[in-house]
């Protein structure tokens, strides 16, 4: 008898251990971030978010809408990011003459939007403006606009909140540049953004504080006609490896064999010159044939990492990463019943950006616990008697 005891418990015990399931339990506040269509006649850019509590997310709550502007402002693809004190700051392009934006402070609390840069009306800056936020220092951030070649650099000199300079316009080496900006991110001082030509395949640009504006990858260099960014590129940088290298994670749409793929790519830049080669290509994570990705994240627990996003059913899924930043396995995030997490309360067309404030540190799934709890007993009940003999 006292071998069952002992086989049960092993067994039960490396089960629990190789649940598959995400390496971290979300547990903060998630962020959603939509930017709507401009086509629609009720334009808007709406924020929303989740509380998740040991990887059990609550119910989707409204925060804040800005902008239902009788102008038909063009909204379809303007981001937004976590600010370092748990608010969030997103920008909007505030007319459909494509010439007038503002960057809105939007309360983690109250949903109250303060107006922290008022952009210069006649300044020709596209309908898919986005910012990339410095997270070490807000006090810092970039309005970049490939199509219309302007990008500046905003600083809160007086630390007041308010993004009150803008300084020179970041020079652009390449021409032409990507058009339709979809998302921008800074890691390391270093700002890279994603978009496209005009109906052509995508960019990903990079800029710093001593560079001006370059391309730092393009697909139609490496795969003409093979790779395009229609409605799908979104980017995360970050170091989950922990080398002090920057790497960058991005969606694109890609051809294989005339029918559509979805594609997630990872690229770190060895030499920290913001160019990426095809010697710094790293791993490539097909989606699904028919899926494709909206926003990207990286979250953490301090000691593993995933990739958190959202698919075009809306449904948030995560891909695990390895300890060198690879991609590993994948699946749906699941709410308490089980099921899928859906980002029911919002838009279907225009993007969707997502922040995550994280709490607290991964915490085991309900099933690991029981199976794990399970040996615990097998093996105490053993041990008991064997010390009564």
């Amino acid at each position: 008898m006292r071998y069952f005891f002992w086989t049960t418990a092993a067994l039960l015990f490396v089960a629990g251990s190789a649940y598959a399931a995400p390496s971290i339990a979300l547990d903060g506040r998630m962020f959603i971030w939509t930017s709507q269509d401009h086509t629609d006649n009720n334009n808007w850019s709406e924020l929303n978010y989740i509380d998740w509590a040991a990887g059990v997310p609550g119910s989707s709550t409204y925060l804040a809408m800005l902008a239902d502007d009788s102008n038909d402002a063009e909204m379809k693809y303007n981001n937004a990011h976590l600010m370092n004190n748990g608010n969030v700051l997103g920008i909007v392009c505030e007319n459909n003459t494509k010439n007038q934006f503002k960057i809105y402070e939007i309360n983690r609390n109250t949903g109250a939007a303060t107006v922290r840069y008022d952009g210069v009306s006649g300044t020709a800056i596209g309908y898919t403006p986005c910012i990339a936020l410095d997270p070490d220092n807000n006090r810092v951030v970039y309005n970049i606009e490939f199509g219309w070649e302007n990008s500046y650099k905003l600083r809160d000199t007086t630390n007041d909140g308010n993004y009150d300079t803008t300084g020179s316009k970041i020079p652009d080496n390449d021409d032409p540049p990507h058009s339709l900006l979809k998302d921008a991110h800074m890691h390391a001082g270093n700002v890279w953004s994603i978009g496209k030509e005009p109906w052509l395949d995508p960019f990903l640009g990079y800029h710093s504080d001593t560079d001006n504006m370059n391309t730092a990858w393009s697909f139609d260099d490496w795969a003409p006609g093979q790779y395009y960014g229609e409605g799908a590129q979104y980017l995360w940088a970050g170091d989950p490896d922990a080398d002090q290298k920057t790497d960058v994670y991005f969606c694109n749409q890609g051809s294989n064999a005339g029918n559509a793929t979805r594609v997630i790519w990872h690229f770190e830049d060895l030499n920290g010159d913001g160019y990426l080669q095809m010697s710094e290509y790293h791993s490539s994570f097909q989606v699904s044939e028919s899926d494709y990705s909206r926003d990207l994240v990286g979250v953490t627990d301090g000691d593993n990492w995933m990739i958190v996003f959202a698919d075009s059913d809306r449904h948030l899924r995560y891909i695990n990463l390895l300890d060198n930043g690879g991609m590993d396995e994948t699946g749906f995030l699941l709410n308490g019943a089980g099921g899928r997490v859906l980002l029911d309360a919002f838009g279907t067309s225009g993007g969707q950006y997502i922040m995550m404030d994280q709490t607290a540190a991964a915490i085991p799934e309900p099933t690991t616990l029981l199976l794990l709890g399970t040996s615990a007993l097998g093996m105490i009940g053993y041990l008991r008697r064997r010390k009564m003999r």
